[in-house]
C-alpha cells in the first residue's frame, strides 16, 4: 500500500511539475483542444500568470504589481502612468501593453486601446483577452463584422470562452438584421 501512495504523490507530483513548467504557448495549443470548462479555466489561470510574471526583472514585475492594483482600485488614470513606464522599461513586455489597452478601453481611449492591442497581437497572435478586447473596441464602433471575427478567433482560442459565446449569437443576430 505505501509503495501505491508513493507511486501515486510521485506521479502527480511530476504531473503537476510538467503542467506548471509549460510555456505559455503549450498551454494555448492545450487550450484550444480543451473538452472541459474546467480544464480550460485551469489553463487560462496559467496562461495569465505566465503572461503577467514575464517581467524581466523585480522592478518590473513591481510595476506590473502596482499597475494592476491600480486597476482593481479604478485609479484608471493613474494605472495608465504606471504602465506607460512599463512600456518605457520593457517594450516586449507584452502583458504590460495589454492592461494598459484594458485602461484605456476603460477610459473611453479606443484608438489608443487598439494601438496597444496591436502590440500585444504582433507579440502573441493568440492572446485571448486582447481579441476580446478587440471585439468590445469593434462593438463600440459598430463595427459588427469584425467584433465576430474577433469572437470567433477567441473561440478557437479558448472554446469555452463565455463572452464569445454570449455575444456572437447576439451579433450576428444584429448583422442578419441589419443585412435585411
Amino acid at each position: 500500500m505505501r509503495q501505491i501512495m508513493g507511486f501515486l504523490i510521485l506521479t502527480s507530483y511530476l504531473w503537476v511539475g510538467t503542467v506548471w513548467a509549460q510555456s505559455p504557448e503549450a498551454l494555448l495549443d492545450r487550450l484550444s483542444q480543451s473538452q472541459s470548462r474546467s480544464v480550460s479555466a485551469g489553463l487560462i489561470a496559467q496562461i495569465w500568470a505566465r503572461w503577467t510574471g514575464a517581467a524581466a526583472d523585480a522592478e518590473q514585475q513591481k510595476l506590473m504589481q502596482i499597475g494592476v492594483s491600480q486597476m482593481n482600485a479604478a485609479r484608471y488614470p493613474l494605472a495608465e502612468k504606471t504602465f506607460d513606464a512599463l512600456i518605457a522599461l520593457n517594450p516586449n513586455f507584452m502583458e504590460a501593453w495589454n492592461k494598459r489597452a484594458t485602461v484605456r478601453y476603460v477610459l473611453g481611449d479606443f484608438n489608443g486601446s487598439q494601438d496597444d492591442i496591436n502590440e500585444v497581437l504582433a507579440r502573441e497572435p493568440r492572446h485571448f483577452g486582447a481579441l476580446s478586447g478587440l471585439g468590445l473596441i469593434n462593438m463600440q464602433r459598430g463595427d459588427l463584422s469584425n467584433a465576430i471575427r474577433a469572437y470567433e478567433k477567441v473561440l478557437q482560442i479558448d472554446p469555452f470562452s463565455q463572452d464569445a459565446r454570449v455575444l456572437l449569437p447576439k451579433l450576428r443576430k444584429q448583422v442578419d438584421k441589419s443585412n435585411l
